[in-house]
């Protein structure tokens, strides 16, 4: 009798607590870093505005249980140039580049080493471009100009792992850019009034380093 009451409380105690326990992983939280590179252009970018070479973003990947994503990205480029123009006046061109945005996306373990995902991402180009001129004459006009674009789309993407910390992907994006008008500081300020957009088909190279 004691042994059939202690088999039945291991039985007991076993069961709850194997159903007490929650999927392996499934609510594990994994954090990474990485790098994204776009071979092509930024498209609808007439005036080459946002391009720059070799515009890589770093991204950070938060992987929550098994099937959500989230994704930040930021992508810098800094251009400074001076030149000495006649009468002694130096000339400093100074560009930047900022690029930000979110992703969310649904992720499915297709065998052991190989992941496909699948969402959303949007963001913000940023860019600005000043001249300064010392000293300052008629001749030669400070000039600074800002523009932004909001993009937004969305994501299909393959990821090989090859380790529990290493990965190389690549995603296809079908991303749609809005365009807005310049903000132009110079004296007197000229009129300008457009705004344009773009639809298009994207690709991107990336590769992630997980710590968890």
């Amino acid at each position: 009798m004691q042994v059939c009451v202690l088999l039945s409380s291991l039985i007991a105690f076993t069961a709850t607590h194997i159903h007490a326990q929650a999927p392996p992983d499934s609510e594990k939280i994994t954090f990474g870093i990485g790098v994204t590179l776009y071979p092509g252009q930024i498209p609808g970018d007439l005036q080459d505005k946002f391009q720059a070479p070799a515009f890589v973003d770093l991204i950070a990947p938060v992987q929550i249980g098994p099937h959500i994503r989230i994704e930040a990205n930021l992508g810098l480029y800094f251009y400074n140039a001076d030149e000495t123009l006649p009468s002694a006046v130096a000339e400093h061109d100074a560009r930047q580049l900022v690029r930000t945005g979110m992703g969310l996306f649904y992720t499915v373990d297709l065998d052991k080493n190989l992941l496909c995902y699948f969402g959303g991402r949007l963001g913000i180009y940023s860019s600005e471009s000043e001249v300064t001129y010392t000293p300052q004459s008629t001749v030669y006009t400070n000039f600074n100009q800002n523009w932004a674009a909001f993009y937004a789309g969305a994501s299909f993407g393959m990821e090989y792992y090859f380790s529990n910390h290493f990965s190389l992907g690549a995603e296809f994006q079908f991303n749609h850019i809005a365009y807005g008008a310049p903000v132009i500081n110079e004296a007197p300020v000229p009129t300008v009034d457009s705004t344009q957009s773009a639809w298009s088909t994207n690709a991107a190279l990336t590769a992630r380093f997980y710590f968890n």
